[in-house]
């Protein structure tokens, strides 16, 4: 059970701690008292999205603290347990939002996460807002509320996933399917460009030797005669450089007598001779490989024709031409990777169709004996508030949804094979209709309250929260309201938000919450009544800012009829 709720600097509460009891809970209070804001708080201490709009102005963070008790063999012990946390007799749970809306989240002290603190209190806290009873205007809501009475939650999340799956499956294959397609109509040519490039033989470094022997085959009379002219200069005869060398070291050796210091141009002059000789030799040889074949001049001119024909289809260089060829490889390579990556798809579909039928068949036949119980348990819960005569059905057809899947003879989405849609008549000898189509305000508020009465039974949360769920009745059927919440405070804690008097009226324990306004500031008082207190705030209820002495009499008949009906 929830102990005690504290709001600190959380919109307009500055600091206060509402403690609770373990039955039936009433919350009352002037519109705009801060009841709705107290239901805030506890979302937030839920783990719901919040933002920084909830922190009091001027306060620096909101903090919302609930202080829990628990049963040491309960599903959230079980959970504390499992995620590293100790688990006691109670439960301390604390969130803070700053005013950049950031959030910490502590459990026990110690530090934690948002999921895991709304993980946590889905098994603790289940909260009916004050307009939840719309949700039964979407078909959609009828197939979740099966779902949570047959407790088929869990299988439902299967079914979710599985065909989430298959979807992915799906749209993988078909977008591998169609590069594949497009990819096979290049294929040929793809093929054609590749065999091209792959005759050529090319290679990254062949380009610059290619030219080079070309010029030298185009070049080669000139070369042959020019350099020959250089080698004959050289070395050719007695007028020759190194003849003239020769002759000039000579002279040079015999003046050596004369003055020793000409030696060193005698050794310079044999350097340069040394270096001349080996030129002339390197010359000579370069000479010898001179090639005027015809034959090899043709053969490069073809070499070197073919590349030019390739870089204007292939790239700029060969490099560029060779990559080319290895893309080309790779893409044909990507083909075939393709062809095996969709026949994989394939056999993966056919395993999710197969196992996504299976579950969404299981589903189905939870959800169609689950059905008629639910189905006869709301009936009677709305023959209990005022409506005798009430029909209340659930249908289940096959899914007729545009968007599902057909798998075998079936469709099926994310929701499973099946259409679920809630039928109700309020009129003796009326056929059922769906109740989308037909019901009004007030028998849709019974009826949703008819049906949170039929799913909590079943339901393991210790701790309801119903906010205003009342909107839209009055009378006799409030006070039928109020015996149901009194009945279900027999096996939950229940705390109810209300503006009606005759539902305060069953309350086991009476919370008023009052707004003053003082000089630029606004205060909440929450007061817990003794028994004058609470005669006294139910007679408000009845009668408004002036409480009269028959509103009390009122408030007192209210109280008494409550406690001989229950």
């Amino acid at each position: 059970m929830l102990k005690s709720l504290r709001l600190k600097d959380f919109a307009i509460f500055k600091d206060i701690t509402v403690p609770f009891s373990d039955r039936l809970c009433i919350i009352s209070g002037e519109t705009g008292a801060g009841k709705s804001i107290m239901v805030d708080g506890m979302l937030a201490l839920l783990g719901t999205r919040t933002d920084a709009g909830v922190v009091r102005q001027g306060a620096p963070e909101a903090t919302v603290e609930g202080l829990f008790e628990l049963e040491d063999a309960g599903p959230a012990a079980a959970f504390l347990r499992e995620h590293g946390f100790e688990s006691g007799d109670e439960l301390v749970l604390k969130r803070s939002i700053n005013a950049q809306g950031k959030s910490r989240v502590y459990i026990n002290g110690s530090p934690s996460t948002l999921s895991l603190l709304s993980g946590l209190t889905r098994l603790l806290v289940d909260i009916h807002g004050q307009h939840e009873h719309q949700s039964l205007l979407d078909e959609d809501t009828h197939i979740q509320l099966l779902d949570a009475y047959a407790g088929a939650g869990e299988a439902a999340d299967n079914v979710r996933a599985m065909h989430d799956a298959l979807v992915q499956a799906s749209a993988r294959a078909r977008k591998l399917q169609s590069e594949s397609a497009e990819l096979k109509k290049e294929e040929e040519l793809l093929k054609f460009q590749l065999s091209e490039i792959r005759a050529a033989g090319l290679h990254p470094e062949e380009e610059a030797g290619l030219e080079r022997e070309y010029a030298i085959l185009t070049n080669a009379q000139r070369l042959l005669a020019d350099l020959s002219t250089v080698y004959d200069g050289m070395a050719g005869d007695e007028n020759g450089v190194l003849a003239q060398i020769h002759r000039a070291l000579k002279v040079i050796s015999g003046l050596q007598a004369v003055d020793p210091a000409l030696r060193q141009y005698g050794d310079r002059m044999d350097a340069v001779s040394i270096e001349l000789k080996d030129i002339a030799a390197e010359l000579n040889a370069y000479l010898a490989k001179i090639d005027m074949d015809p034959q090899r001049l043709e053969q490069a001119e073809q070499r070197i024709g073919l590349i030019e024909k390739l870089k204007k289809k292939y790239g700029k260089t060969v490099a560029d031409i060779v990559n080319f060829g290895t893309g080309i490889e790779q893409r044909l390579g990507t083909l075939t990777s393709a062809d095996e990556e969709i026949a994989a798809l394939a056999r993966e579909q056919a395993r999710l169709e197969q196992e996504l039928y299976r579950a969404a068949e299981g589903l189905s036949k939870t959800r169609r004996h689950a059905a008629v119980t639910l189905g006869k348990a709301v009936a009677q819960e709305l023959k209990t508030l005022g409506m005798k005569h009430a029909v209340f059905e659930i249908r289940i057809t096959d899914n007729d949804r545009k968007d599902a899947l057909s798998i075998r003879d079936k469709r099926i989405d994310a929701r499973g094979m099946d259409t679920v849609r809630f039928y109700f008549s309020a009129n003796p000898g009326v056929a059922a209709k769906p109740l989308t189509d037909i019901i009004s305000g007030g028998e849709l508020s019974r009826t949703m309250l008819a049906m949170k009465r039929a799913l909590v039974t079943a339901s393991p949360v210790p701790v309801l929260v119903f906010d205003e769920i009342d909107t839209g009745i009055g009378g006799t059927t409030a006070g039928i309201v109020g015996r149901k919440l009194k009945e279900l405070a027999q096996y939950h804690q229940v705390i109810c938000i209300t503006h009606l008097p005759q539902i305060a009226g069953f309350g086991d324990y009476h919370i008023r919450v009052a707004k003053h306004a003082g000089s630029g500031t606004t205060d909440v008082a929450v007061d817990v009544l003794d028994e004058p207190g609470r005669i006294e705030e139910i007679a408000r209820m009845l009668s408004g800012d002036t409480v009269t002495d028959l509103a009390r009499r009122q408030a007192k008949e209210f109280v008494k009829n409550a406690k001989e009906n229950t």
